[in-house]
């Protein structure tokens, strides 16, 4: 049921922004596909070696070990 639903709102979602692309194709002049949806390039993902990543989360999880859930007080 929950997983229905989130499917839904992804559909609104993807049918709000469809409609304000749309609206905005309207209201230019000429618009051009690169005024309306710009596709990411190779260069703003993050090119993290394996090894990097392997760090960053032996780190994440050290942290993560000193955490109890006794309270104190």
């Amino acid at each position: 049921m929950k997983a229905e639903n989130e499917r839904r709102y992804d559909d609104y979602e993807r049918m709000a922004v469809q409609a304000l692309m749309i609206e905005k194709a309207h209201r230019e002049n000429r618009p051009k596909l690169t005024d309306l949806f710009k596709r990411p390039n190779e260069q703003t993902h993050d090119k993290k070696t394996i090894n990097e990543r392997r760090k960053e989360v032996d780190e994440i999880n050290a942290w993560l070990s000193t955490l109890t859930t006794e309270r104190r007080g």
